[in-house]
């Protein structure tokens, strides 16, 4: 998977997440919209629908499942795309200067203790009075 495709993949996955979690899904469709500056009309037409269906959806008139949720997704990303990636490249540049960032965090499938893990890793923990080891505890 290529840089950009990653990047796309999660903008996409940041969006679909806004409107799933939202307590407005429409008021939220509206923001990431007008965020990409597309009309309704220009929407409405890369989803197949008009601009008074996008409407009532951003209105809470109507209510978007999973399959419009990730037409919605797509067609903002496409229409983004056409008129030369300004949003997703602005994505990019905020996902790419955080290397150090934490992006994944897991719990371990069964417990596992201090040693088991510092072995693992070669590693020391430190504490305020001594080092915790694999092997031993130690005085500072």
């Amino acid at each position: 998977m290529s840089f950009l495709d990653a990047v796309k993949s999660s903008l996409s996955r940041k969006i679909a997440g806004d409107l799933v979690f939202a307590d407005s899904p429409g008021a939220a469709m509206r923001h990431w919209r007008e965020f990409f500056g597309v009309s309704q009309a220009n929407l409405g037409r890369m989803l197949g629908t008009s601009a008074s269906v996008v409407s009532d959806y951003e209105l809470g008139r109507r209510s978007p499942g999973s399959r419009l949720i990730r037409r919605f997704v797509e067609a903002l990303i496409a229409i983004d795309e056409q008129s030369g990636g300004q949003h997703i490249r602005e994505f990019a540049r905020t996902v790419s200067t955080l290397p150090e960032a934490i992006l994944d965090i897991r719990e371990f499938a069964l417990p596992v203790t201090g040693y088991q893990l510092c072995d693992a890793i070669d590693g020391v923990a430190k504490g305020l009075d001594r080092a915790f080891t694999a092997t031993r505890w130690s005085t500072a």
